[in-house]
């Protein structure tokens, strides 16, 4: 929708400066400082800018410190998480956590494109101890404690605002070792 009313409004300005410069400019001004407005409230607003359309997956930036900070105290610096949590936590923290995203942030489940950065998963597959995280998903919050508790796995938990931490596992275990890293429905 953005692009062709763009092309709209470009279009229609190319015909007032036509017609008058000032005019147009004036119009293009108005245009900018609205559109500059609105990303201003919304930066000082509570939530802060978010590129998340869908509002489960907005996260405030005291909830990412907190888990972080967890992380950093409790000796983890790999993990499981969705696409988009895990590069979210991994800028913020400026790579000092790397997570491969195995697990799904929808119910269609995993999608292997997902899995975008290779040297990040291999990161991941090599390291000793890893930790899950899950965000405002509680079907997979669900399906994860059903697959571990088959599995004879015991685990922790600690949540973080609309954050699920997973850790402390009886034995070291993936997403894929559960069959949690599937391409189909989260409906089993």
């Amino acid at each position: 929708v953005w692009i062709p009313a763009a092309i709209g409004i470009a279009l229609g300005l190319d015909r007032l400066r036509r017609a008058g410069k000032i005019a147009a400019g004036v119009l293009l001004a108005v245009l900018l400082t609205s559109q500059s407005g609105s990303v201003l409230i919304e930066a000082g607003s509570e939530r802060g800018l978010s590129p998340h359309l869908i509002t489960r997956l907005r996260t405030s930036p005291e909830a990412d410190t907190a888990l972080l900070d967890f992380l950093h105290e409790q000796g983890y610096a790999y993990g499981y998480a969705s696409y988009w949590t895990s590069f979210r936590l991994i800028f913020r923290s400026h790579e000092a956590v790397i997570f491969d995203t195995a697990l799904p942030y929808d119910d269609k489940g995993y999608q292997a494109g997902n899995n975008r950065y290779l040297p990040y998963r291999d990161q991941v597959a090599g390291a000793d101890r890893v930790v899950w995280v899950t965000q405002n998903f509680p079907a997979l919050d669900d399906l994860i404690a059903q697959e571990l508790a088959r599995a004879h796995i015991e685990y922790q938990t600690h949540d973080f605002g609309p954050y699920r931490v997973y850790y402390e596992f009886s034995r070291r275990v993936a997403p894929s070792d559960l069959n949690l890293d599937y391409s189909g429905s989260l409906k089993r």
